[in-house]
C-alpha cells in the first residue's frame, strides 16, 4: 500500500515539476515538431520500463542478458517509430545512452547495496509512465507524458528515505 502511494505521489509531483520545466523549454525552443515527438516518444518508451532499470543495473554488475534482450526489442520498435515519427527517434540514442549508462555505473558501484524496494518503486513508476504513453499513442487521451519524467528522480529518493 505504501509503495502505491509513493508511486502515485511522485508521479504527481514529478508531473507538476515537468509541466513547469516543459513550458519554460517550449517558450525558449518552440515545440510541436515531429522531431521532438519522435525523440521524446522513443526515449520514454526505451528508458522508463523495468527492463531498462533492472537490466542496466544488472549490466553494471556483470549480468548482460536482460539489457541485450531489451536492445533487440528496442531496435525493432525504433524502426517502427522512425517510420512513423522520423529522424528524431535516432537522436533518442544519446539520452538513452546517458540514462542507461548512468544506471550501469550505479550498478557497478553500488549493485550489492541497492535495496530491492528502490528497484520495485522505480520500475512501478516507470510502468505508470509507460501506461500513460500507451494511452497517448493510442489517441485515447492526450497525456503530457514528458511532464512525468521528473518523478523518476523523486521515486528513488523517497523510496530510500522511507526504507531506512
Amino acid at each position: 500500500m505504501l509503495g502505491a502511494l509513493i508511486n502515485a505521489g511522485t508521479v504527481i509531483v514529478g508531473g507538476l515539476l515537468g509541466l513547469a520545466i516543459g513550458e519554460e523549454l517550449k517558450k525558449k525552443v518552440g515545440g510541436g515538431s515531429t522531431f521532438s515527438e519522435g525523440l521524446l516518444t522513443a526515449f520514454i518508451t526505451f528508458c522508463v520500463g523495468p527492463m531498462t532499470v533492472v537490466g542496466s543495473i544488472l549490466d553494471g554488475m556483470g549480468e548482460h542478458s536482460i539489457i541485450i534482450t531489451k536492445a533487440i526489442m528496442d531496435g525493432f520498435v525504433a524502426i517502427a517509430y522512425a517510420a512513423a515519427m522520423g529522424v528524431g527517434v535516432v537522436f533518442s540514442a544519446l539520452p538513452l545512452l546517458l540514462f542507461q549508462g548512468s544506471l550501469a555505473v550505479l550498478g557497478a558501484l553500488m549493485g550489492n547495496v541497492i535495496p530491492v524496494t528502490f528497484l520495485n518503486d522505480l520500475t512501478a513508476s516507470g510502468g505508470l509512465i509507460l501506461l500513460a504513453l500507451g494511452i497517448t499513442l493510442l489517441n485515447i487521451k492526450r497525456i503530457k507524458v514528458t511532464n512525468m519524467l521528473p518523478s523518476l528522480v523523486f521515486v528513488p529518493a523517497l523510496s530510500c528515505v522511507l526504507s531506512i
